[in-house]
Formats: structure tokens, sequence, C-alpha cells
């Protein structure tokens, strides 16, 4: 018989699975869970009927958490297509220089594309690296760095994703990893 903590659970579990970075090791809270859905096949059950039946797979893990996909007619699967149909004209082309550098970062030979047993792994730095460097063949111009640079800020990127030196987004808002 399921009770209101059940279902309190349930949605824990929920948003927990909503933030990839966070693993049982770092978070009580996301520990005991985890080990409720390993150790409970009831409470397992009802979770994976909950995400199932929002197009959603799962794996849990003790060390590693929660990881989630989305089937491919899941109404929380968002492409990098519906992103881009979203923005705004001028937030276009830093999306498509970041998809670009996601890319390039992740798949950095053509072959590795191709390779089903090959999971790509990157960082947000080799990312912004990425896009640091020019194109091979051109030289490296610090009008191309400030041009770079100028579009990034228009979009309202260089508020949202880094977060050095204090900079917010909004004010008022502290930045990741500032007090509140």
């Amino acid at each position: 018989m399921r009770s209101s903590d059940d279902d309190i659970d349930v949605g824990k579990f929920f948003a927990w699975a909503a933030r990839p970075r966070e693993t049982p090791g770092r978070n009580e809270d996301l520990h005991r869970i985890v080990r409720r859905y390993l150790d409970e096949p009831d409470f397992a059950s009802v979770v994976d009927r909950v995400f199932s039946g929002a197009g959603l797979d799962l794996q849990v893990d003790g060390r590693d958490g929660i990881i989630v996909t989305a089937r491919h007619h899941a109404l929380l699967r968002l492409n990098a297509s519906d992103i881009v149909k979203r923005a705004q004209p001028s937030h276009r082309t830093v999306l498509g220089a970041v998809l670009l550098a996601v890319a390039r970062t992740a798949y950095p030979e053509s072959g590795m594309v191709d390779d089903p047993d090959r999971v790509a792994v990157f960082t947000t730095q080799s990312v912004v690296d990425t896009l640091a460097v020019p194109p091979s063949g051109l030289p490296k111009s610090p009008l191309r760095t400030v041009r770079l640079t100028t579009t990034w800020s228009r979009a309202g990127a260089a508020g949202s994703i880094c977060h050095r030196h204090g900079r917010t987004r909004n004010a008022g808002r502290p930045a990741i990893g500032e007090g509140r």
C-alpha cells in the first residue's frame, strides 16, 4: 500500500533526476532516495511507471545516482533544432557556434561519429577552449575574439553561462557558487 510519503519521494526522485551533476555521495537526501529505489522493488516500480509515462528511461546507480534519457517521442526531449527554432535571431549565431564547438569537442575526428562504442565526454571548459581557437588555417585574430565576445555578450550567454568574478545575469540573483 502506497503512502503520501511514497508520493513525496517519487516527486523528489523526479526532482533529483533533473540535476544530473548531483551524486549520492554528495547529498544525503539523494543518497536516501537512490537507496530506496535500489532496495524497495515496490517503490522502484512506481518510479519506473511515472518516468515511463513521461517517455523517460532510467538508470539508477548507488555511485552515479540517477541517469535519465528521453525516448524519441518524449515530450520532455529537446533537440538542438528545437532550441535554435525558439531562439531569437540574434542568439542563433552564438547557439550555432556553441553547437558546432560541442560537436567538434565530442568528436574530434570524423570517424568517431559512427563508432557505436564511443561515449563522447567533454567539459564546458573544453568547449570554451574550442570556441577560442580559430578554425584551422586561419591566424588567431584579436578582432575575431572581440567580435565573438561582443556577439556572445549581446546574446546574453556570458551572464547565464560564465559566472566568473561574481557576475550574474539578473541583478540581485547570486552567481553559482555564491551565497544567497
